[in-house]
């Protein structure tokens, strides 16, 4: 029975006078037993009376005791307790000085195996890369974890294998620090957005770099031909709908459709030819970029993209960020932020959405979990995806196959097919990107267990694809194109730091071979799908790493041939990012190679080399617009395509792709056409 409670409360009487508490506090006391005031408070109400105890003393001294006696015991515990803590937290510290093997040898926490441990939820398997997650890091004390470079005003944290630290001839990682002022005042545009303040500049301002409805047709088109292959966060059949519904006016939310769809325009145009751009719209490339570029930021931050919880803002956002230059970097963790404050990373299934829903949400954080494992190989960067993220990839099937409705029967639902399909490219760098993450997590000298963990991705990703591989179909030799570069990459990051570990002259010669077959490789599939459009997927992705060893290993090496070859893929690279229109050239990233080749120029002076010489050894060039057929790797990581899926016009005959004087879109003839005021009518539209 609680002691602030009386045994029959029916019992209670008046007193002649105050209890001993209220007396002592000098408030009100009702007489009753316990009095409101100590039943409010529990406390042990005592009424002081004349009478005495047995044992001689009166009943509120004997509570009062019995009170101080159990203060006495708990303290009398805690004493006891604290003096055990003292004796065991010295005990430790007298074993760690004479290097106790139970203390010094004692794993460190890991977060990472923490977090890959929880177990899967309920209704969901487990995720295709999980038997593959390598194991946690050992437990040396000296183990990296990552560099912290600092000065004053600035600190940055980068990865143990960000390339930068791989190279010893870098000496000061703080020159990263040293970025000029920008005069554009189009850069501050995100800094509105960021402290919920309406962006100055007016809707005019964006009105005007709105396309003619014939050229954002166009646009359009090409976007889902040569960019959204590559990327699915958009269906087709969706997107021609929901850009109807805005032009008519009745969108829902038509703002931030305004800024997916400038997104568009910019990503379009900067993966397009300037022919083809100046084709379309009627002037050059360099003119019409900036313009959408700017449009895009002015409607981003119309929308106050970064604390907004709008569906279509997320899309714009991942669409903005595609190429990962300068803000792009930046912006990733906001649009990590909202993807998960938006749900998108876990899992649909363990909501009541329909299979359409499940498709497209899975969709959007697939394409975000591609650029930050971009981020991270790239830039040095953590991974900014939270470990509670259960997401997992979309289904490997067509657009087409799908009915865009998230009131679709489940019977129309496609199943996750085996082979080629519209998501297998995605899905593919989703795995690629996995990869990354988890290799990130492997100790960073554990070499061989990084090598066997690559050999067991390549032997995955080769048993799915690359066995059922058409070679007539250039969609299908581009996945195979990507999977080599991205192996390789990882194996050259791992050949070069063991070859740091050895002075072994062979060794260090093949790394820098290696490093040059890489940049040949990137050089020759630009070339080889450059006649699709589709070669900005090889020129966004800077090899840094390899331009970085050939660079440095350039003096150093004897052999006339590897000389001459490296000499030129320096040549190609340092003349395509240092165009000012590049966004790569006003990053610190490339600075820091134009500084690097600076140093080694001045160290040795080569030999001028014959560029054409070369250049036939290597395959076409980037401007010959010469298109592959059939699809065979060699040991240099080169494609010997054969010839026998040629045209005569030197393009596919299968999966053709290029504009032919504006006919033979697709999308316009196949799903939709344009009436005589503009608006979209649909011939084959779903039913609902």
């Amino acid at each position: 029975m609680n002691s602030f409670e009386v045994d029959d409360p029916g019992a209670a009487s008046l007193q002649a006078k105050p209890c001993t508490i209220c007396r002592r506090r000098k408030v009100r006391c009702d007489k009753l037993q316990p009095c409101s005031n100590c039943a409010r408070a529990k406390q042990v109400c005592t009424y002081e009376t004349s009478n005495s105890s047995s044992d001689g003393t009166r009943p509120e001294a004997s509570s009062s005791q019995s009170g101080d006696n159990d203060l006495r015991d708990r303290l009398a515990r805690l004493e006891h307790l604290m003096a055990t803590m003292m004796v065991s937290k010295e005990q430790s510290a007298a074993s760690t000085s004479r290097g106790s093997p139970e203390v010094a040898n004692q794993p460190p926490l890991n977060t990472s195996t923490r977090a890959s441990s929880s177990p899967t939820p309920q209704g969901l398997p487990p995720h295709p890369s999980s038997s593959n997650m390598p194991q946690s890091r050992p437990s040396e004390v000296d183990a990296p974890t990552g560099q912290i470079v600092f000065q004053e005003g600035y600190s940055g944290y980068y990865d143990p294998d960000f390339w930068p630290g791989l190279i010893t001839e870098v000496e000061d990682l703080r020159q990263l620090f040293e970025t000029e002022p920008e005069a554009d005042s189009t850069l501050k545009w995100a800094s509105y957005s960021a402290v919920g303040i309406v962006s100055p500049l007016s809707g005019a301002d964006s009105a005007l770099a709105h396309p003619t409805i014939e050229e954002s047709n166009l646009l359009c088109k090409y976007f889902f031909e040569c960019v959204n292959p590559f990327i699915r966060v958009l269906h087709q059949a969706l997107f021609a709908r929901d850009l109807d519904q805005y032009r008519r006016g009745t969108f829902l939310h038509p703002t931030e459709f305004e800024a997916l769809l400038f997104t568009i325009y910019t990503l379009t145009v900067s993966s397009l030819r300037s022919e083809v751009v100046e084709k379309v719209c009627g002037c050059s490339k360099d003119a019409l970029l900036p313009r959408f570029k700017y449009s895009t930021q002015v409607s981003l931050a119309k929308i106050n993209f970064l604390q907004s919880n709008k569906v279509d803002t997320l899309k714009a956002l991942l669409h903005y960020i595609q190429n990962l230059y300068k803000d792009g970097v930046a912006l990733l963790g906001s649009a990590a932020h909202l993807a998960r404050n938006l749900g998108m990373h876990k899992d649909p299934s363990h909501f009541p959405f329909s299979p359409w829903v499940f498709e497209i949400r899975r969709r959007a954080w697939n394409h975000l979990c591609v650029l930050d494992a971009i981020a991270l190989t790239s830039y040095g960067a953590e991974s900014c995806l939270p470990a509670t993220s259960d997401s997992r990839p979309p289904q490997n099937a067509n657009d087409s196959d799908w009915h865009a409705s998230r009131f679709a029967k489940p019977s129309s639902v496609p199943t996750s097919a085996v082979g080629f399909k519209d998501m297998t490219f995605a899905l593919v760098h989703r795995e690629l990107a996995d990869m990354s993450r988890e290799l990130a997590m492997i100790y960073c000298h554990d070499l061989c267990q990084k090598d066997a963990f690559v050999d067991q991705v390549e032997e995955s990703l080769t048993q799915k694809y690359l066995t059922v591989i058409d070679t007539n179909k250039p969609s299908q030799t581009i996945v195979a194109a990507l999977i080599q570069v991205r192996l390789a990459s990882v194996r050259l990051s791992i050949k070069h730091r063991r070859s740091m570990n050895s002075e072994s002259i062979v060794e260090k010669q093949k790394v820098f071979t290696s490093a040059i077959e890489l940049l040949e490789a990137y050089e020759y599939h630009s070339a080889t799908y450059i006649s699709l459009n589709w070669g900005w997927v090889f020129q966004t992705t800077v090899p840094w790493l390899a331009l970085a060893i050939v660079l440095t290993e350039l003096p150093k090496s004897t052999q006339q041939t590897d000389i001459e070859r490296a000499q030129l893929q320096i040549e190609n690279y340092f003349q395509r990012f240092s165009d000012p229109s590049a966004p790569v050239s006003g990053t610190a990233m490339w600075k820091m190679l134009v500084r690097l080749r600076q140093n080694m120029e001045q160290s040795s002076s080569p030999t001028h080399v014959a560029v054409s010489s070369v250049r036939g050894s290597i395959g076409p060039s980037p401007d010959s617009g010469a298109a592959p057929s059939a699809l065979i790797f060699t040991d240099d990581l080169m494609v010997d395509f054969g010839n026998d899926a040629m045209g005569d016009g030197g393009v596919w005959n299968n999966d053709q792709l290029v504009m032919q004087d504006g006919q033979g879109f697709p999308w316009l003839g196949d799903q939709m056409s344009i009436n005589d005021a503009g608006f979209i009518g649909y011939r084959n539209e779903p039913q609902y």
